[in-house]
């Protein structure tokens, strides 16, 4: 190569490269305006979506709503009632019906099985009826169940104004009437004093020691025919029960001394005095140990 000439073939090269194009493809070429309505766009989709969603809960909340509280789906229908004898079926169902009027939440009756009260019947029928036990249960999708079990009758008490059965514990149970052919089938205890036996629970507030005297005189007098009992009376004497015979002497028992001894007393007097002296005297006293008075 000659020094000072330039080659043709450098000239035709750089000739070239002049005559090439820059690529802005590849360039990282930022338009603010762009991305600002893009951005836009985005946020005003999420939003859409957002309100369909939601729209979407509320209608799907309101349909469940009123199938739920408002349609028939759990509507009651039927009151069934296990366990009575001696009450009507219908003196529970009845209460059952009228509960169903009241209302809840303010405009809402209590027809439908949602809205019904369990505990609201069970403390109804503990005010109106004497249960031993109340199991109340709905049976879905239209039914309520009371089960309840009846507490037995166990003795008659009464007092100056009134009689009523009363179970072994001596709770009264009011709901079922004393007849005067009930008075020869059950023990009767009877107050004769001033003294109010009955508490604000319908039960008497004795020492149990009094009603186990009285059941296990009135089996133990079953075995003596010609002591026939009419009935036991309380008269506010300390640990004190009277038997009242139905032809003879009012006999004075300690409750809480041992009452086969002191009825053996009793049937040696009988026997040693004779049928007609027994007959004529007022009372026979037997709680002071060996002894016995009598008038």
């Amino acid at each position: 190569m000659i020094a000072g000439k330039s080659s043709p073939y450098l000239a035709r090269r750089a000739k070239k490269f002049k005559c090439v194009k820059k690529d802005y493809q590849h360039k990282n070429l930022h338009n603010p305006f762009f991305h600002k309505h893009q951005g836009k766009s985005s946020k005003n989709n999420k939003r859409k979506g957002y309100y369909f969603y939601l729209f979407f809960i509320l209608l799907l909340f309101f349909i469940l709503f009123y199938l739920f509280l408002f349609s028939n789906l759990f509507s009651l229908k039927e009151v069934k009632i296990n366990g009575v004898s001696r009450i009507a079926e219908n003196n529970l169902s009845d209460l059952v019906w009228r509960q169903v009027e009241e209302k809840r939440l303010g405009f809402l009756k209590q027809n439908n099985l949602l809205l019904f009260k369990t505990d609201e019947l069970q403390a109804g029928l503990a005010a109106d009826f004497s249960f031993d036990s109340v199991n109340i249960y709905k049976k879905w999708p239209h039914t309520v169940v009371v089960s309840v079990n009846e507490r037995g009758l166990s003795f008659i008490w009464r007092d100056k104004e009134s009689r009523f059965f009363s179970d072994s514990r001596g709770c009264l149970i009011k709901e079922t009437s004393v007849l005067d052919e009930n008075l020869a089938q059950y023990p009767v205890l009877t107050s004769i004093s001033n003294q109010d036996y009955v508490n604000n629970k319908n039960c008497l507030s004795l020492d149990e020691s009094y009603l186990s005297a009285v059941f296990t005189l009135y089996d133990k007098f079953k075995n003596y025919p010609d002591l026939s009992l009419r009935e036991f009376l309380l008269d506010g004497a300390f640990n004190t029960l009277q038997v009242k015979l139905q032809n003879g002497p009012n006999i004075l028992f300690n409750i809480k001394d041992d009452l086969d001894k002191q009825l053996n007393k009793l049937l040696v007097i009988k026997q040693e005095k004779g049928d007609d002296y027994f007959k004529s005297l007022e009372y026979i006293d037997l709680r002071y140990g060996d002894r016995a008075y009598f008038k």
